[in-house]
């Protein structure tokens, strides 16, 4: 299964449309924690996430929670 999964706004809703007109099933959330809820009850062994964002939306975090690792901030 092929998603994008837009995390914030306004940019967040331009980038979901952009993959729905394309035929991309698409999902918009509000914050790094509900995009890894998210992607936590939809991956299956062997998918390929990747992850795509600004150091100001620390989209590591994503990541970084769904190999186990602490979550690191800016500064950490």
């Amino acid at each position: 299964m092929d998603i994008v999964i837009a995390v914030g706004d306004q940019l967040a809703k331009q980038l979901a449309l952009g993959a729905a007109h394309a035929g991309v099933d698409t999902a918009i959330v509000g914050d790094n924690q509900t995009a890894t809820d998210l992607l936590e009850k939809l991956l299956q062994p062997g998918d390929i996430v990747i992850i795509k964002g600004s150091r100001g939306g620390m989209r590591w975090q994503i990541a970084q929670a769904l190999t186990g690792q602490p979550l690191t901030g800016i500064l950490s």
